[in-house]
């Protein structure tokens, strides 16, 4: 039985987190709730930003312990896998759909403010 199926695909959230000795820190965090299931700090990453629609991810990294890059202004880095896929092209289609999530989410945030 499917338990997620109410749930969003895509859970954005933030976190402080503070290791001992060290100062707080303000995460972003997204949960991936359908196959392949994960969840992982978004981090901003400036250094591959383009402007027109096409969407571009990709992996560096080891299999392991990957880091998915995007063009959209961010990366993806510390995975906690629930279910591993068998292709890398699975996991950069769902980093397609989190980049127009993510469009999607800011444009929202933006004409709330300017409500």
């Amino acid at each position: 039985m499917n338990f997620s199926h109410w749930l969003p695909k895509f859970i954005w959230g933030e976190a402080i987190t503070s290791q001992a000795g060290s100062d707080f820190e303000d995460c972003e965090y997204l949960t991936h709730t359908c196959f392949p299931r994960f969840v992982c700090r978004i981090v901003p990453f400036e250094g591959f930003i383009e402007k027109d629609d096409s969407i571009r991810v990709w992996r560096e990294g080891p299999e392991g312990n990957p880091v998915w890059k995007t063009n959209f202004g961010f990366l993806a880095r510390d995975f906690i896998w629930i279910n591993w896929p068998d292709k890398d092209e699975m996991i950069a289609e769902v980093f397609r759909e989190i980049c127009v999530d993510r469009t999607l989410r800011e444009e929202l945030y933006e004409k709330l403010e300017n409500l």
